[in-house]
């Protein structure tokens, strides 16, 4: 992502291509941040987004905090109730994104997630803040990370496109991030070309990289 940034220099996003399955073992999932820096140079606050097979289904949640177990998947997704998490039911690539907003003066996270390179329509939305601690740019700067917390997975978690758009702003329609600044595609000759958020996206699953994984 460019290093870390302690100057707030207006709207930005991250989007994050991850493949989900409703198969997955009961228990099995991971937890995906996306954090800002503070004015200091220091963290300031996390974003994650919650992903694990829970109480029959595959469920999504985000909240500012890690769940899960420190290296297990998150827990009791389907028991939270603010927001009330959300299931998966179709294996394929998501798009994971978080966008990062002044709104008077404070900062608001809007967290969604899109399935099939749709970019209209959200599976899953929540809005994290505003926070009065997270004054724009007294206590607020940039970016900082994106790591997946928390990985419980058989071979890791397939993910690729990566990317920042900074000077960001709500368009009608779908939405068109800048070219990628990192790309990660799953190991194995086998595995699909690499999602492309402006165009079509593989049909089949890919071969899972192993381990957890970020872009910093």
């Amino acid at each position: 992502m460019g290093g870390y940034s302690s100057v707030w220099t207006g709207d930005w996003a991250v989007q994050t291509a991850i493949y989900l399955d409703p198969a997955w073992t009961t228990g099995a999932g991971f937890e995906y941040s996306v954090a800002a820096s503070g004015s200091d140079g220091d963290h300031q606050r996390d974003f994650v987004f919650s992903v694990a097979r829970d109480v029959g289904a595959l469920r999504v949640n985000a909240s500012n905090n890690s769940t899960g177990n420190g290296n297990g998947a998150p827990t009791n997704l389907a028991g939270q109730t603010e927001p009330p998490s959300e299931s998966i039911t179709a294996a394929g690539w998501y798009v994971f994104e978080h966008v990062f907003r002044d709104v008077a003066g404070l900062l608001a996270v809007e967290m969604n997630v899109y399935a099939s390179g749709d970019l209209s329509t959200a599976v899953f939305t929540e809005t994290r803040g505003p926070n009065p601690d997270d004054q724009i740019p007294v206590a607020v700067g940039g970016n900082r990370y994106a790591w997946f917390a928390t990985v419980d997975l058989p071979g890791g978690v397939a993910f690729d496109s990566v990317r920042m758009t900074e000077s960001f702003s709500a368009v009608p329609g779908p939405r068109r991030p800048a070219p990628a600044r990192r790309r990660r595609r799953p190991a194995g000759p086998s595995a699909p070309a690499p999602p492309d958020l402006s165009r079509r996206w593989p049909a089949g699953p890919p071969r899972p990289r192993g381990g957890p994984a970020g872009a910093g």
